[in-house]
């Protein structure tokens, strides 16, 4: 639940409260008519104030458009996180790495140890050529080239290969419907799904096998993303849901939908669906 839902909620079991202490004041001082003057003017005070608090809060919303603006800043926030947190596991550490070793080297060289030194330089030059393939990677994802110039189904076509070949799991990917360009912000979303989704199944469930679908009708465009890996319990909340709640909370920033299926030891079959039109461009 992100920080805009927590404060609905909030809202929610204020505004509840006070329409109780409302309703037992309100039975109070109708029930009892016979207490001091200053006393019952005190309790219809009172009275009034929780009505007053109670239309504060009904009337306390967010517009819908502030809503959506929230939510898209709350999962950029989450994604600055991810990013930095995969710079530090990957590229930074490789980096160190290679800079420890370096040092190394240079005092096996210092030492005359020439034929050791000359392993470390190996071992250094494999931890570079890593961190670059890291920083390539990171760079691509914030922006893929693809995507801008040929689209969700190519793009989407691109990382599913490597991944395959990255990995070794098999994955299978079909298109059903026309083939289309669609608004900008729609083609991101839905290249993010299957990104995210994939990602997510190689790194928790080690399936064998992924199939993708992509239905693309008139005004609906539909993604499935299926595993055959460990699966999970969800109704067990992890870093793992945390991660598909972001999911869920971006397609509905465009009016779409996710399902979730997963139970341990069956795999995920994880669904979304986004309204579309054309792109006008």
């Amino acid at each position: 639940m992100n920080s805009f839902d927590t404060i609905q909620s909030i809202k929610e079991r204020l505004s509840e409260a006070v329409h109780q202490a409302q309703k037992e004041l309100h039975e109070t001082v109708a029930e009892a008519p016979s207490i001091l003057p200053e006393h019952r003017e005190a309790a219809e005070n009172l009275l009034q104030q929780c009505n007053t608090v109670k239309q504060y809060l009904e009337e306390a919303d967010f517009p819908e458009d502030t809503r959506r603006e929230a939510k898209l800043l709350y999962m950029q926030e989450a994604e600055k996180k991810r990013i930095a947190r995969e710079l530090h596991d990957g590229p930074a550490q490789l980096t160190a790495n290679a800079l420890m070793r370096a040092e190394i080297t240079e005092r096996l060289l210092d030492k005359g140890c020439y034929v050791d030194a000359g392993e470390e330089l190996k071992e250094t030059k494999k931890s570079v050529k890593k961190a670059l393939v890291e920083m390539r990677r990171l760079i691509y994802d914030l922006q893929p080239a693809d995507l801008e110039k040929r689209g969700l189904i190519e793009a989407a076509a691109v990382f599913l290969r490597e991944v395959e070949e990255q990995t070794g799991t098999k994955v299978t990917f079909r298109i059903s419907g026309e083939d289309r360009r669609l608004r900008k912000e729609i083609e991101t979303a839905v290249y993010r799904f299957i990104q995210e989704t994939v990602r997510n199944a190689v790194k928790h469930g080690a399936p064998h096998r992924i199939d993708i679908g992509v239905s693309m009708e008139e005004q609906l465009i539909t993604v499935s993303v299926r595993d055959d890996g460990a699966g999970f319990d969800d109704t067990v909340f992890n870093d793992y849901s945390f991660g598909l709640e972001g999911l869920k909370e971006r397609m509905q920033l465009f009016g779409g939908t996710t399902v979730i299926q997963s139970q341990p030891g069956s795999g995920t079959v994880i669904t979304a669906s986004i309204p579309v039109v054309r792109n006008e461009g």
